[in-house]
């Protein structure tokens, strides 16, 4: 079983360096952006398009999960949620995520609406979704100004 670790970098000062301070979890180093010891929250405002018509989420939709899979995605993950023998593979070497955790997130906009685009086949129930991320400081210092 892995353990979540931090690897240690010497400035808080917001700098490509600075930025792959990571998480180390099973071969994985994360990053994110939006952390706790930068005094930084987050907001998501989501577009969600689906192929359900209007006026269905609660009966077809259950967004109330999707959105949950949806907000555990953009966060690190848990040890029990990646297995020992998973390795990075191109491209995921840091693998960049948007929160540290999900305690990060103070505001969060779901809006759905029909997706208009054909269905490439009958059982076709794909979605998209927009999603706007807004990073904001919740205690200003010299590190975190960018974000103000």
């Amino acid at each position: 079983m892995s353990v979540l670790t931090c690897v240690p970098y010497q400035s808080l000062v917001l700098t490509a360096s600075a930025l792959l301070w990571a998480h180390k979890l099973a071969g994985f180093r994360f990053v994110p952006l939006v952390r706790k010891n930068w005094f930084l929250n987050c907001s998501l405002d989501i577009l969600f398009l689906r192929r359900d018509p209007p006026g269905s989420v609660t009966n077809h939709g259950d967004i109330d999960n999707r959105i949950k899979t949806l907000i555990d995605a953009l966060r690190l993950p848990d040890s029990n949620q990646l297995s020992d023998e998973a390795t990075p593979v191109d491209g995921e070497d840091p693998f960049y995520v948007l929160m540290e955790d999900d305690e990060r997130l103070t505001r969060l906009n779901v809006e759905t609406q029909m997706l208009l685009t054909p269905p490439t086949s009958p059982k076709d129930k794909s979605v998209k979704l927009i999603i706007r991320a807004e990073v904001t400081p919740y205690h200003f210092n010299f590190d975190n100004l960018s974000f103000g």
